[in-house]
């Protein structure tokens, strides 16, 4: 069975702009299943449901997981990944620990489910999978400090990450896009343009200026 694994800041884009309706037809279009992990549904809905800011959300997204849009899966351990991508980048001579609970949840059960991508807005866990050499430099320049990779460590890491693939819900939108799923709001291309900035707004790692090039290239 195909799937997407999703982490916890897609959900939250989503659910902060009013956007978790796409997910169902989106999954439908995919043919396959919408997976969250343990640790994540812990982030997007148990500890919310707790408070009054992101009750609402949290709700909206338990909804989602009720209609089987979403669908939880704790069926793996972190402990050894967590312990090697928490371990592997280190500055002043400490390591960093640059991914929590959920973020390890969501990048282990993609692997562990061979899933077809991981969808994740948030930036550090993105260029982990998609360019982890570079991520020491980004680290650097929020910490204002040099950060080292452990080149055996990382080696590791590499070779069981395999060839997994990143999503945002830039690319979901995208899809709705092109699916005609915007096509209510009337000026679909206006409406893509607003959804784009709305997600970036809410934190996906998306630039302005790729944004731009999208809204070029679509009809």
């Amino acid at each position: 069975m195909r799937s997407l694994v999703f982490d916890a800041s897609t959900i939250i884009s989503l659910a902060m702009n009013n956007l978790l309706w796409i997910l169902k037809p989106l999954r439908k279009q995919f043919d396959g299943e919408f997976f969250v992990s343990e640790s994540v549904k812990k982030e997007i809905i148990d500890h919310p449901l707790k408070s009054r800011r992101f009750k609402l959300e949290a709700m909206q997204v338990r909804n989602v997981i009720e209609d089987g849009d979403l669908k939880v899966n704790s069926d793996f351990s972190m402990d050894e990944i967590a312990a090697l991508v928490n371990t592997m980048f280190k500055a002043r001579g400490r390591a960093i620990r640059i991914m929590h609970d959920g973020e390890i949840g969501a990048l282990v059960l993609a692997r562990n489910v061979k899933s077809a991508a991981l969808v994740v807005d948030e930036r550090t866990t993105r260029v982990l999978v998609e360019n982890p050499e570079s991520l020491a430099e980004v680290l650097g320049r929020k910490m204002h400090t040099k950060v080292t990779i452990d080149v055996k460590k990382l080696g590791k890491f590499k070779e069981w990450l395999g060839d997994l693939k990143v999503l945002r819900s830039v690319e979901l939108g995208i899809v709705a896009y092109e699916l005609g799923l915007l096509d209510k709001y009337g000026d679909k291309k206006n409406a893509l343009d607003a959804l784009l900035w709305a997600v970036k707004l809410r934190g996906c790692s998306v630039s302005g200026t790729e944004i731009s090039e999208v809204l070029k290239l679509v009809k």
